[in-house]
Formats: structure tokens, sequence, C-alpha cells
């Protein structure tokens, strides 16, 4: 082959592979993008992937149920405050918390992850390094007016609690709600937390129903965080023991 012709094939091959090599570095860019959002820093409290209930007042509300959650154990409370002649109900399973409330009653639901003695377990840093500012529920779907608080318990001895954002607690509300941590007055140190509990409380009309749904919930980063973590790859979804 001449000379000419074979140093342009090799100047076309340089160029084919370079080429090809930007494509394939901007596609894996594409690919951490897109992964971004669960290549995170997320600390899953709880999934609700193990079951408990269903509850009613003959097991006195109060409950406790070991498995794939923060500490490995979760305790809940659930109470009839104020009611007509409504009634309260709850459950966890399919992968939902899911209570509700009928007819006047007034049924308020809480989670403890805070150990086999209610005084918690080793300390967890819930802040991954600076990189987590918020609690995530994934889904918080509501047919009525709702409170719900984050309850926070710092290995100081300390406790702050926070509500998630108001236009979820007005209800109705679908989709996911998140808590920052910035919201949390007298917050101490998030590297060094005791204990977590999720109170939701929820109201019925006489006459009427009212009902909640929650999914995932979790602590997570700053949208530019998780998208810089999953840039890098430094890390993947954790589940808290």
């Amino acid at each position: 082959m001449p000379i000419t012709k074979r140093l342009t094939r090799n100047a076309q091959y340089k160029t084919f592979s370079k080429g090809h090599i930007m494509k394939t570095k901007a596609a894996v860019i594409l690919a951490a993008l897109a992964t971004a959002s669960v290549a995170s820093a997320d600390i899953i409290i709880d999934d609700w992937s193990t079951d408990h209930g269903p509850y009613n007042p003959s097991n006195g509300w109060n409950q406790t149920q070991a498995g794939n959650m923060l500490g490995d154990l979760r305790r809940t409370f659930i109470q009839n405050a104020g009611s007509q002649d409504g009634e309260v109900s709850g459950e966890v399973s399919n992968d939902r918390l899911r209570f509700s409330a009928t007819n006047g009653a007034r049924n308020f639901f809480t989670t403890y992850w805070d150990g086999p003695d209610r005084q918690g377990t080793v300390p967890y840093d819930f802040s991954e390094g600076g990189e987590n500012d918020r609690f995530r529920l994934d889904t918080y779907n509501t047919t009525n007016n709702t409170s719900a608080i984050v309850v926070v318990k710092f290995s100081d001895g300390t406790f702050a609690n926070a509500n998630f954002d108001f236009d979820a607690r007005v209800g109705p509300h679908s989709g996911a709600t998140e808590i920052m941590f910035s919201s949390f007055a007298g917050a101490t140190d998030w590297s060094n937390v005791e204990w977590v509990a999720l109170d939701l409380g929820i109201q019925a009309d006489v006459g009427g129903e009212a009902s909640v749904t929650v999914g995932t919930f979790s602590v997570v980063p700053a949208p530019a965080s998780a998208m810089l973590l999953g840039l890098a790859g430094l890390a993947t979804t954790k589940r808290r023991r």
C-alpha cells in the first residue's frame, strides 16, 4: 500500500478512535447524571419492607418489630384521641405505612427507631460528612389535613423537632415531601444522632374518613450533592444497622 494512503488511513483511525472515546466518556457522564439520584449518600431509616400490624385496640396500640430498618427495630404507637364513634386502624404492608380514622376520630401514629431499650443504639452520622441536609418521605399521600413531625434525639441528650412543609400538611397531598435539617430549632450535631421518630396525625370529619399512606423514610443530600456523588461514584445507597 502506498505510504500516502497508509498515513491517511492511520489518521482516519486515530480520528475515529478519539471521537469514539469522547462519545464513550460522554455516555458515561450522562449515565452517571441519570443515576445520581440513587447513587448518593442516602440513609434509609425505613422502607417499610418489614410488615407490621395490623394494629387494633386489643394489642394496646404499642408494638415492636425487628427487621430491615434503622437499628434493626421499629416501635409503633397508635392512639385514638377525641373520637366520636369513629375508629382508627393502621398497618405496615406492601412497602407502605398506612393508617386511617373514621367518623370524628383523631388518629396519632408515631414510629420510633430508638433501639430495644428505647435509649437508642450507636450514634448515627446523619450528615454523612456534610453531604446530607434533609429528611425525605418518597411518598406522602393524604386525604385530609395532617400533622407530620420528625423528632430527633442527639447523643448529648438534647432533642429537636420540625414539621413537614405546610403544603404537605394542609392536604390532600400526593407525592414526596421533605424536612430540612435547618428547620430543626435547637439541633446540635447531625453526626451524632441517638434516635429518630416520625409522628403523624389525622382528623376525620364526623361521618367521614381520613387516611395517610407513607413511603420510604430516609435522610438524603441536596440534589446538587447527589449529582456530584453520582458523577464521582463515591457512594451507594446505605442501610444503617
